[in-house]
């Protein structure tokens, strides 16, 4: 005779908080490029960040990788990627190509895509569900594992059916302006705090220099949870650009290390 199964406890003490989005309609409220450190257990990696608000609850952050950092930055306003490296296009086996092609396939208009904005997705309606992670070769990842330590399977949230698109969606509680989905700083402000902040990296780096695809893991780290994340990003931003790095006297070399003078 099979043993009958123990229903779930209905104690409030028994119960979790939180858990991942899946299988729900949700509304993209804001999108933009980011770096992002999985809550500081991982390398900073180039990647979309949407704000998802499920029916009847509070918004939920989730992140699509977009790949390496020495191959892509957020843009100061966090609207678009740029290119910091020798890529030319968003790789295939990205979580974000993933997300992006499963939106085509739902019917988001291809021509909208052609400008990369992060804006153009604010207010959109869809239904989402968590698919199976393709196998990469050459890739060797940890298994994932819950609080007890049991191994999962890793899943990724992609688009099933599209309720709304982002010019048919009711604007109310949506950020449609790229200007709305980031708050920033003062430019001197900004500018002073990156100067700041990769002075402090060059201290204690070994003969004072760093290699430039390593910055934005070092200007996390030292940055640390004081400053906010839109904060961090427009100040790696500004590492990628040749002008600032000159009139704050950094140099970069040919083989792409970071000194000061």
């Amino acid at each position: 005779m099979t043993e009958a199964k123990k229903g779930v406890s209905l104690n409030p003490k028994d119960f979790v908080t939180g858990g991942l989005l899946d299988d729900v309609t949700v509304t993209w409220t804001t999108c933009k490029f980011s770096m992002y450190d999985y809550g500081g257990k991982g390398t900073p990696a180039p990647g979309l960040i949407i704000n998802m608000s499920p029916e009847g609850d509070d918004a939920v952050e989730q992140f699509w990788s977009a790949g390496k950092a020495d191959d892509w930055a957020p843009s100061e306003d966090g609207n678009s990627l740029t290119p910091v490296g020798s890529a030319t296009g968003i790789r295939t086996s990205t979580n974000l190509y993933l997300l992006i092609k499963s939106l085509m396939e739902a019917g988001f208009p291809v021509e909208r895509l052609n400008e990369g904005l992060a804006s153009t997705f604010n207010g959109m309606v869809a239904h989402m569900v968590r698919v199976p992670a393709p196998k990469r070769e050459g890739l060797k990842k940890e298994p994932k594992r819950g609080k007890d330590g049991s191994e999962y399977e890793n899943k990724i949230l992609v688009v099933e059916k599209i309720i709304k698109l982002p010019w048919e969606a009711d604007a109310a509680g949506t950020d449609t302006s790229a200007e709305s989905s980031v708050t920033a700083a003062p430019a001197e402000d900004i500018a002073d705090k990156a100067r700041e902040i990769l002075l402090a990296v060059l201290t204690k780096a070994k003969n004072g220099k760093v290699a430039k695809k390593d910055i934005p893991g070092l200007i996390f780290k030292e940055a640390g949870t004081t400053i906010p994340l839109t904060t961090k990003n427009q100040v790696c931003a500004l590492f990628f650009k040749e002008d600032f790095m000159k009139e704050s006297g950094f140099t970069i070399s040919a083989d792409g290390m970071v000194s000061l003078g």
